[in-house]
């Protein structure tokens, strides 16, 4: 790194305040920052060097500008910085004191045994189950990648291109940031927000629910994510469809999850096969079932409700994409038709407003 030297001058070799410093050339690195951090970095490097005693009394702020040629403020500056790094203890009108401990500077040292054919990655064995099977995972899963344009793009995870309604969700942001909140938002997320969904989701999916029903989450997969922590132990038995929504699969096998598979006809998931024991959870999509687009009727979601019940099984609902319909009036959501509260809803805005979503 460039540097340059600052000699001290006669009057500092004079200032007593200095006494326990070794005046030889302080070194300062160069155009990297503020000339502050560049001051306090080279005393830092004094202090690992030996050239400043530990627990010896630092040069006074005053001697220490007059030597440099600099601003008694920014001495202070850096002194401040290096005791609230650990460096530097200010004892009222004793002064400034290095400490007598400071801060180490963390090297790694290379393998001292086959260090040409060590690999310097760390063990996969010193993740948890859960990161290891979720790195297992994500090996075998083939990632988007840019494809070059179509004219029909039927690729599932693109919203709608609606330059309206962009535009207009890009005013309401414009406005909303000219009065930013001074704090962090409860966990569950705003309670204005939460108080909107809640009402949003009664006439839309015939919901009832209160906003302390609601939780708000970055996205669908992180609310499945949430929920299947929730109720999943490793070796419980869960019911996916089949096909499915590859995010409900991964977050079921990194939870240590056993997965039966069950059908699904030109109504939907299909548990008639399914003996109603021994399940935690049911995952479904029936609105718009993924990625088959079939949407199940009344009478299968009161046989779904049914057997969850003689199962004492969780229904998890994913309603990824209940707000686009042709015709007509899409059936209530199966939330709506809960009775013992043993559906968890998980909707979402990212098709038709912006990448949020509520559960």
């Amino acid at each position: 790194m460039p540097a340059f030297k600052i000699v001290p001058s006669r009057r500092f070799e004079r200032d007593r305040s200095h006494r326990n410093f070794d005046v030889t050339p302080l070194v300062i690195p160069e155009g990297q920052g503020s000339l502050t951090r560049r001051i306090a970095s080279g005393l830092k490097t004094a202090v690992h060097s030996g050239r400043l005693r530990l627990g010896s009394r630092a040069p006074s702020t005053r001697s220490l500008a007059r030597s440099l040629g600099v601003s008694r403020n920014v001495i202070i500056n850096a002194y401040e910085e290096l005791a609230a790094e650990g460096y530097f203890i200010p004892r009222g009108g004793a002064g400034t004191f290095i400490a007598a401990a400071p801060p180490t500077i963390c090297r790694v040292s290379p393998p001292q045994e086959d260090a040409s054919d060590a690999d310097p990655r760390p063990s996969p064995a010193r993740l948890s189950q859960f990161g290891q099977c979720a790195v297992s995972l994500a090996a075998h899963e083939r990632f988007r990648d840019a494809s070059p344009p179509v004219e029909i793009d039927f690729a599932y995870w693109r919203g709608g291109a609606d330059t309206q309604a962009e535009r207009e969700w890009a005013r309401l942001l414009r406005q909303r940031l000219q009065r930013p909140p001074a704090d962090y938002p409860p966990p569950l997320g705003a309670p204005a927000l939460r108080e909107a969904i809640a009402k949003h989701v009664m006439p839309l999916r015939g919901i009832e629910t209160s906003p302390d029903d609601v939780i708000v989450v970055s996205g669908a997969q992180q609310g499945i994510e949430l929920v299947v922590r929730a109720l999943v132990n490793s070796g419980d038995t869960v019911v996916v469809e089949e096909p499915h929504y590859q995010g409900t699969r991964q977050s079921l096998l990194a939870a240590g999850a056993h997965i039966r598979y069950a059908p699904v006809d030109r109504s939907g998931l299909n548990l008639r096969a399914m003996q109603p024991h021994g399940c935690k959870a049911v995952f479904t999509t029936p609105s718009r079932q993924f990625p088959t687009g079939v949407a199940m009727p009344f009478s299968r979601r009161l046989e779904l409700l049914r057997w969850c019940a003689e199962s004492d099984a969780w229904l998890v609902e994913d309603d990824f994409d209940s707000e686009f319909h042709y015709d007509g009036r899409q059936h209530a959501a199966i939330k709506a038709m809960d009775q013992t509260g043993r559906v968890f809803y998980i909707g979402t805005f990212v098709r038709s407003i912006s990448l949020a979503t509520f559960s």
